[in-house]
């Protein structure tokens, strides 16, 4: 019986414990750079993948002349690879000076995919930020909290009650 109890409360504090660090990151931005391309007359552009967390994205584009964005994930960046089909997340169509704000609903690798429609060279600088709570810890430590809490209880208070009422 006090083992089922301690496990209550040694998932509780772990439960806690990731809730406060899930804070601490949420609260701080990060991860998040600048990124600078030229790109030829009516052609695409890769970038670099990047691994993004379940977060909001902000994204600050400035481009020479109008520009589509794409994002693509694991998916779409393995369909894009191979066949050359393109199967976004995101799109931003005929953008030249923008500010988009998205959210990453899993972790994964994502990519940025940019198409210059026009018939001259561009250059293209888009900055992001990451910032927000990642949600699936968020929802994991309320989760083990909530386990935890229930267990605690349980072995306390119901049990307890259960076995003298038995006893009457």
């Amino acid at each position: 019986m006090k083992k089922t109890f301690r496990l209550g409360v040694f998932l509780t504090i772990i439960g806690i414990t990731l809730l406060l660090v899930t804070v601490f990151r949420g609260i701080s931005t990060g991860q998040g750079g600048q990124s600078s391309w030229s790109i030829q007359p009516v052609s695409w552009s890769f970038p670099v993948e990047e691994f993004w967390l379940p977060r909001s994205l902000r994204i600050q584009v400035s481009a020479d002349s109008a520009v589509d964005i794409f994002i693509l994930n694991e998916n779409g960046i393995t369909l894009w690879r191979q066949e050359r089909k393109l199967s976004p997340i995101y799109a931003f169509n005929n953008t030249r000076h923008a500010i988009y704000t998205v959210n990453i609903d899993r972790r994964g690798v994502y990519a940025f995919l940019i198409h210059n429609p026009s018939n001259s060279d561009i250059e293209v600088e888009m900055s992001t930020t990451v910032y927000g709570f990642e949600q699936d810890l968020q929802w994991a430590s309320i989760i083990i909290i909530a386990v935890g809490a229930i267990t605690t209880v349980a072995q306390k208070l119901i049990i307890p009650w259960f076995a003298h009422k038995n006893e009457s």
